[in-house]
């Protein structure tokens, strides 16, 4: 009898061990519903694709804690989403100062035509000069700042999407030295003030730190730099010994848009100005976006502090690298079990 009973055992074991062979010979293997509620087939896992997946995860989690702390200086990470639209159709127009107008003062005041409720963006020789937004009468006005000789400008639209339309026709404005200006000894032409900034059109909650960046060129150091947020609070006045790239910081108590205004004057007397436009939301603003993307170059986007994302990636660091070590040592321990329960071959 009992030599019957190791003869079924030995037999059972066989089994065992040839569907534990058929099992790993399977493709993706999460359980092995046969055995739900007895002892389990070894390789009954794929622990291959559980690891994958959770490096998978863990990637995404990394992503977007590196960005959660890049973004702590200006406390805003954002989340996009699709709207479709078509762009604007109608290009603006500049209509003042007339094409081929000569001045001696480097800041000069220009109006045109434009479509409602768009913005205009002013490049100079290709780079930016200035944005306003388009009054609901279509017209509008911007000062800008002028470089020495020909100034090609050209007025380009866009949509609360970020989505330009064709555009303006380019005029072209002269600045002419004034006699008895200052040369520089480098170059031996004027050099005036020059401020450049990008467009800052950062979706913003009430609350929230926003940092805008700028660079000061040209003139002589040191520079008085004047920054209106344009939200009635006091302004920020700021003195720099050289150029350079510099930056400044401010928190916006009301929702709404604001046209933040920098302007600067070197030791020389030199003058430049630039603007750009802020959107504000309110914190009841739901995490959406109606833009194709949430980076510097479109307006219409809604952000949440990077704080509670950096909050809730420390949890989840934690859940993530037990389950990858668990699943480490399942596998290692179904291969130690498999290795001691395998048919050894007869001697």
């Amino acid at each position: 009898m009992a030599q019957l009973k190791n003869q079924r055992k030995k037999l059972r074991s066989r089994k065992h061990h040839d569907a534990t062979y058929r099992a790993k010979k399977l493709g993706l293997r999460i359980a092995h519903h046969k055995h739900t509620g007895r002892r389990l087939p070894f390789y009954c896992t794929s622990y291959a694709v559980l690891f994958f997946l959770l490096v998978f995860v863990s990637s995404i989690v990394l992503f977007v804690s590196y960005s959660a702390k890049a973004d702590q200086q200006t406390g805003t990470i954002q989340l996009g989403g699709v709207v479709s639209g078509k762009p604007p159709e109608i290009p603006a127009k500049i209509t003042s100062p007339s094409n081929g107008s000569h001045f001696t003062e480097s800041q000069i005041e220009v109006s045109g035509t434009c479509l409602q409720d768009n913005y205009v963006e002013i490049y100079r020789k290709d780079i930016f000069a200035g944005m306003t937004k388009c009054s609901p009468e279509g017209t509008f006005t911007i000062t800008i700042t002028l470089v020495p000789g020909e100034n090609r400008v050209v007025a380009k639209t866009r949509d609360s999407l970020g989505q330009y339309g064709p555009d303006s026709e380019a005029v072209t404005y002269f600045l002419d030295a004034k006699p008895g200006t200052k040369q520089s000894n480098n170059t031996g032409l004027y050099k005036p003030l020059l401020i450049y900034t990008d467009p800052v059109q950062k979706g913003v909650l009430m609350g929230q730190s926003l940092k805008i960046n700028y660079e000061i060129d040209g003139n002589e150091g040191p520079y008085t730099i004047v920054i209106d947020w344009g939200d009635g609070s006091p302004i920020t006045l700021v003195k720099h010994d050289k150029e350079g790239d510099y930056s400044a910081s401010h928190i916006y108590k009301e929702p709404g848009q604001r046209t933040v205004r920098i302007s600067g004057i070197g030791s020389q007397g030199g003058k430049a100005s630039i603007q750009t436009i802020i959107v504000v939301h309110s914190e009841s603003a739901p995490i959406t976006s109606t833009a194709s993307s949430c980076d510097s170059t479109t307006f219409a986007k809604y952000c949440f502090s990077s704080d509670r994302i950096t909050v809730i990636i420390d949890f989840l660091w934690p859940a993530i690298i037990i389950a990858m070590l668990m699943t480490a040592s399942f596998w290692v321990g179904e291969k130690i079990s498999y290795e001691h329960l395998r048919p050894r071959p007869k001697s």
